[in-house]
C-alpha cells in the first residue's frame, strides 16, 4: 500500500492538541472510506507525521489537502507521497519543494 505523509514543522509554541486535532479531522475525512486509512503520527522532535495509508493518490490527495486548507494549516505543512514497501518519499507540497525528498 502506498502513503501519503503529512508533516507539521514542531516549535516552542506548538499546541499539540491543535496537532492531534489536525489527525482527527483527517481520520473524519476519510471516515468509512475503503481505500484510505489514516494509520498514525509520530513526533522526531522537528515534527509532527501523520501517515494516511492508500491504494491510489486521488481522490485521497486531494481531499487531504483540502482538510489542511480548512484547518489553515496548508501554509505550514509539508506532504509527500511515499510509493510502495521502499518508502522513498516524494514531495508534492509546498511548491518550492515539489519533487524533492523528505525526511
Amino acid at each position: 500500500m502506498d502513503r501519503i505523509v503529512v508533516q507539521i514543522p514542531l516549535g516552542e509554541g506548538t499546541d499539540f492538541d491543535q496537532l492531534i486535532h489536525i489527525e482527527d479531522a483527517l481520520n473524519r475525512e476519510f471516515l468509512g472510506a475503503t481505500a484510505v486509512t489514516v494509520s498514525g503520527h509520530d513526533l522526531d522532535g522537528e515534527r509532527f507525521s501523520i501517515y494516511i495509508e492508500v491504494k491510489t493518490w486521488e481522490p485521497a490527495l486531494s481531499q487531504a489537502m483540502k482538510v489542511l486548507g480548512e484547518l489553515r494549516v496548508l501554509e505550514q505543512a509539508t506532504v509527500a507521497l511515499a510509493a510502495g514497501e521502499a518508502q522513498t518519499y516524494q514531495v508534492v507540497w509546498p511548491d518550492s519543494h515539489a519533487g524533492g525528498s523528505a525526511a
